[in-house]
């Protein structure tokens, strides 16, 4: 069993939990804990792959990772968290002998006997593993918002709360509900990655920009390129309009309009600009630490190897506005003092 998945299981003891080893037979599912609406209206192809590689890899490594289950009145247990993992198994099963099927590890909560903290449990475990559908979570925070009345910018905080999730992504998630339906389908599908659907919510006019980009993508293919250059093509096309449209808005605004605080996004995307040659050469210090801090945003490198980079910037860097009059006196011929690391 893996670190994570004891990890899980301890939180989950501390509040009373315990662990079985169930048939899948005696696991129910329920709309209460269905947190992936979307996906749940049609049979939904990818979704079924998904299983399908996720039983390749239980049937190689076994289930990493438990369910979680509560119990209800019909002396079984309802499925809470874990229905891709539960699927999985069963089609393992379907292929073997009476009596050599796969149990169902699984962790039973006792948080989770009220309904909204069924939910809940089910939301957070995909979002956070992210493995929830963009258009899933987008459904589920409307649904939600009308099930608790939480309306409007003042309760965001409350559904944000609610998901584990900050304010903003709570906002980008409700905005591609606002997208056209053909675009919404091409998203859940995964034909558009999350961040493109949430720079696609920036454009007024988006079928024109899906246009560009799927004849981009077309063109890759055809001259013998790969999916994922195809792919990177699409997201290009796509980051460059919603580029566009955001320096057209903030030029429109002028300098009197205060500026808006910044996302994620497009903090990383300002200091990826930062790696041209306008900026110094590729192994300069503020391009190594740039690209570590580029990193570090999208959760690729530890807290402890950023400050190393960090470190190692600030020692081959002046440190305030008298070391840089030492510089200027120098520049006149003068023996100055090095300035401190």
């Amino acid at each position: 069993m893996s670190n994570e998945a004891k990890d899980i299981i301890e939180r989950m003891q501390g509040g009373g939990a315990v662990l079985l080893f169930l048939d899948t037979s005696e696991i129910v599912e329920s709309d209460v804990t269905n947190v992936r609406p979307w996906t749940s209206k049609e049979s939904d192809e990818e979704e079924l792959r998904k299983i399908e590689l996720l039983a390749e890899t239980i049937q190689e490594e076994g289930q990493i990772q438990p369910v979680v289950v509560r119990k209800n009145g019909n002396g079984k247990y309802e499925l809470v968290a874990g229905r891709r993992r539960k699927r999985a198994i069963e089609l393992i099963n379907a292929g073997r002998e009476k009596g050599k099927e796969l149990k169902v590890s699984a962790v039973v909560s006792v948080n989770a006997a009220e309904n909204q903290n069924a939910f809940r449990q089910a939301a957070i475990e995909n979002v956070h593993r992210e493995q929830i559908n963009p258009m899933d979570m987008a459904v589920n925070i409307k649904n939600v918002r009308e099930k608790f009345g939480w309306k409007g910018s003042k309760e965001t905080s409350k559904v944000a709360a609610f998901f584990k999730v900050s304010k903003a992504s709570v906002i980008q998630y409700e905005k591609l509900l606002g997208l056209p339906q053909e675009v919404q389908e091409k998203v859940h599908k995964g034909e558009l990655t999350r961040d493109d659907a949430f720079r696609l919510t920036s454009i007024d006019n988006v079928p024109p920009v899906i246009e560009e980009a799927q004849l981009l993508s077309n063109r890759i293919l055809a001259e013998g390129g790969t999916a994922k250059q195809a792919k990177a093509a699409k997201s290009k096309v796509i980051k460059h309009a919603a580029k566009e449209v955001k320096s057209a808005k903030r030029k429109a605004q002028g300098k009197e309009v205060k500026p808006e605080p910044r996302s994620r996004r497009e903090i990383i995307e300002f200091f990826e600009g930062m790696l041209g040659p306008a900026y110094g050469y590729a192994d300069g210090a503020v391009h190594v630490f740039v690209g570590k801090f580029v990193e570090w945003c999208k959760g690729n490198i530890a807290d402890s190897t950023l400050e190393k980079y960090w470190a190692t910037m600030v020692y081959n860097a002046f440190s305030g506005t008298a070391e840089k009059k030492e510089v200027i006196t120098a520049a006149r011929g003068k023996t100055v003092s090095k300035p401190k690391k």
